[in-house]
């Protein structure tokens, strides 16, 4: 990449990438995608995962200046951090429900995000963030975040008691929408296909 001006294949690389991105956000933001199976709306997040974690790789989203404001950093940082390399580095699991890691399988092969984190949060109070809806501004999303209490002691965590499905859901596509339009041409590569 050319500073922060892609070239061809790289418009073409994200104008892909947001082109199915925000194709799978319209679907999950519909109320028929909710009461389709656990399975298949599984398959869409990690999707929507897969595709936001190959367009932050692109590096004209890593140079640009974080201009948004924060979700209460301290927590919705971490939080997003910890949910995206869960379900990008244990990908076993077929419903969010099901999702779980405990500090034996977290540290397998090394101690990494996921442990630090669990460790960080093991025993800390309930808190709720609330915070605008990147798509809709009038719109408040609320997210309830329930912290594991013996994850020092290797218990299972499971996602689904950290954070409801639906709401962490809504709340990490909030945090992926927040960094995705954030690049100034990213209308442009939608609308111009071969610019």
């Amino acid at each position: 990449m050319n500073g922060l001006k892609p070239n061809l294949a790289e418009k073409q690389f994200l104008r892909i990438g947001y082109q199915r991105f925000f194709d799978l956000y319209t679907e999950i933001e519909t109320k028929a995608f909710w009461r389709k199976s656990a399975q298949y709306r599984f398959h869409c997040i990690r999707d929507i995962f897969a595709i936001y974690n190959e367009l932050i790789c692109c590096q004209e989203l890593n140079q640009m200046p974080v201009k948004q404001k924060k979700i209460h950093p301290a927590v919705s940082d971490k939080l997003f951090r910890f949910v995206r390399h869960l379900l990008a580095h244990f990908p076993f699991f077929t419903t969010w429900d099901s999702v779980w890691i405990n500090k034996e399988l977290a540290t397998w092969s090394q101690r990494g995000q996921i442990d630090k984190y669990l460790e960080e949060v093991d025993g800390q109070h309930p808190v709720t963030l609330q915070f605008r809806d990147p798509m809709r501004p009038k719109q408040n999303i609320n997210v309830a975040i329930n912290f594991p209490a013996d994850y020092a002691l290797n218990k299972s965590v499971y996602l689904k008691d950290i954070l409801s499905e639906h709401e962490g859901v809504r709340f990490s596509i909030g945090r992926m929408l927040l960094t995705l339009l954030q690049i100034s041409n990213a209308a442009e590569l939608l609308m111009n296909p071969g610019s």
